[in-house]
């Protein structure tokens, strides 16, 4: 279908009290959905 979009959704803890740690580990989360097909990923809200 034309207009289908794949959206993933990451269920994933944060690592705590590490901003550096927890944005490698969505960037590692986002690459592995992009090489998925994902075309949307969305973080829950604790993220």
């Amino acid at each position: 279908m034309e207009n289908e979009l794949k959206v993933a959704l990451a269920q994933v803890a944060p690592i705590w009290l590490d901003k550096k740690a927890t944005l490698e580990k969505a960037k590692l989360i986002l690459t592995e959905a992009s090489q998925n097909g994902a075309e949307l990923v969305v973080f829950g809200e604790a993220f």
